[in-house]
């Protein structure tokens, strides 16, 4: 049906410019596709993904956003088994809301299997790898991804992401501003770059980096809030990071924030009780960030505390 295969593309299209107007867009040709062919699989499995990332990028609690996304990609895999898309949309749930760690990536490989030119297969592989520890591994999928979608923004910006969890900072900041070049209002590259200034203690620059993906986002990111004021509280700035606090806090009732959005501070603002209290509650509610917990600079802090090494280990990640 190529009505739904074009209401599929435009989707895709606006799914990956990765901001909440363009989401909601992206899900509307979804079911677009689906009321023009209720059995055409990758429009259900475009659907799982528009609510991957809504509960990835907290704009829904993790319950209900992945609990959306299985039960569309259930839909995909009863219509298509060997559909790549679907078992990627799969492995996303696994890794980050399940933390069924050897399903994730017995689905990516099966998706990759399937299509080796599936560009957001090697993709999401690359970021599973990265959260695992093994970042050789994944900026080499990820490179993969580049090589066959080079044009792909949100690509171009896990690059950055994956070299900052690698704690390759200048390369990370080498590749974002290469990507910042053919994409300049890609909030993606600015957040991931702010996060390598950060690395790097180039504290200006990264606030300065991170408000302007808050910009482009439209101010209704939290977690972009949520580094912001860690930046802000590692700087010195520690008023500026505690207000922020007091931001989430409103914004609480309204919508989605994370718990582990809060420990992000409380780390920064060196309140290793209350980031802990945080981060058992992200872990209670299977925070997406939590899968992020083995390898993410922002937590060196308080890694030697052996409340860290009990959290590693209740998260069951596999041995290195």
């Amino acid at each position: 049906n190529v009505k739904a295969y074009t209401f599929y593309l435009w989707g895709r299209f606006f799914w990956n410019k990765r901001d909440p107007e363009n989401y909601l867009k992206a899900y509307q040709y979804f079911r677009e596709a689906v009321a023009e062919d209720p059995d055409y699989a990758p429009a259900h499995s475009g659907i799982a993904d528009y609510f991957n990332i809504l509960g990835y990028y907290n704009y829904m609690a993790p319950d209900e956003a992945f609990t959306e996304a299985k039960k569309a990609a259930k839909k995909a895999l009863a219509i298509d088994n060997n559909l790549a898309e679907v078992h990627n949309s799969l492995a996303f749930i696994y890794e980050n809301y399940e933390w069924d760690w050897e399903a994730a990536e017995r689905e990516y490989q099966r998706a990759i299997e399937l299509d080796p030119n599936y560009a957001m297969a090697h993709l999401w592989y690359a970021g599973f790898l990265g959260a695992m520890g093994r970042h050789q591994k994944s900026i080499e999928e990820n490179l993969i991804a580049l090589e066959l979608d080079p044009l792909s923004p949100i690509i171009a910006s896990d690059l950055g992401l994956n070299l900052y969890a690698a704690r390759e900072y200048d390369r990370a900041i080498e590749e974002l501003k290469k990507a910042l070049i053919r994409n300049p209002d890609y909030l993606m590259h600015h957040f991931y770059l702010g996060l390598a200034y950060s690395g790097k203690q180039m504290y200006s620059e990264s606030i300065i980096e991170i408000n302007k993906a808050i910009e482009l986002s439209g101010g209704e990111e939290t977690l972009f809030k949520a580094f912001l004021g860690a930046v802000h509280a590692v700087s010195g700035n520690k008023n500026e990071a505690r207000q922020i606090l007091k931001e989430l806090d409103a914004l609480a009732p309204e919508k989605y924030v994370s718990p582990f959005a809060r420990a992000v501070i409380y780390t920064a603002l060196d309140q290793p009780e209350e980031a802990f209290k945080w981060l058992n509650r992200a872990y209670d509610e299977r925070d997406q960030m939590m899968p992020s917990l083995k390898v993410i600079p922002i937590f060196d802090s308080i890694r030697p505390d052996p409340r860290f090494s009990v959290l590693i280990e209740r998260m069951k990640f596999p041995q290195d």
